[in-house]
Order: C-alpha cells, then structure tokens, then sequence
C-alpha cells in the first residue's frame, strides 16, 4: 500500500486547503480552536505533513466556509489538468494563477 502524503494529488489537496483558509480570512490559531484541536496539527495539515480522514477533511471545510464537495471537485479538476500536461506524476501543487 502507498502512503498518499508522497504523491502530488496530496500537495493539491493541502494547497486547497491553505487557500480556503486564506480566503475565509482566518488564521491557523482561528481554525484549530474551532476544531478542538493543536494549531500545529493544522500547520502538519498543510504542509502535508499529516493526512486527513474524510470526517476532518468535511470538518475543517464547514469551519472556513467551504463546501466540501466544491473542494473535492476543484482537487479533482487541479489533479486531472497535471496528469494530462506532466508526465511522470511531478506537478507541482501552485494554484493557476500563482507564481512560483
């Protein structure tokens, strides 16, 4: 079995994370009390140093807004457009529209 955390698709679903939170305007420290748990645990999250089960996945999106099923369908849609333009499963986890 792989651990999921080593490949790309994980990179994409941490970065979306990141980015919901970022537009929620909340902080780490904000995120983590709602949730009840460490604000190093959410910055493992995104880091992707630690993997989410569904349940805290719909969690921390109900806790920036996000509709998890938008979330999944925009992870989806990120992981799709590498595996068509990179071989080799290297892409990186940049949203279109940033810049390195």
């Amino acid at each position: 079995m792989f651990n999921s955390v080593h490949y790309f698709e994980s990179d994409h679903l941490c970065t979306l994370l990141r980015e919901a939170r970022v537009r929620a305007r909340v902080t780490q420290q904000e995120v983590s009390k709602r949730l009840g748990c460490s604000q190093s645990f959410l910055s493992d999250i995104e880091r992707g140093k630690r993997r989410l089960d569904t349940l805290e996945l719909r969690s921390l999106c109900a806790v920036v807004g996000v509709d998890w099923k938008n979330l999944l369908f925009e992870l989806e849609t990120r992981i799709a457009a590498c595996e068509y333009e990179v071989p080799q499963r290297q892409c990186t986890a940049t949203a279109p529209h940033e810049t390195a």
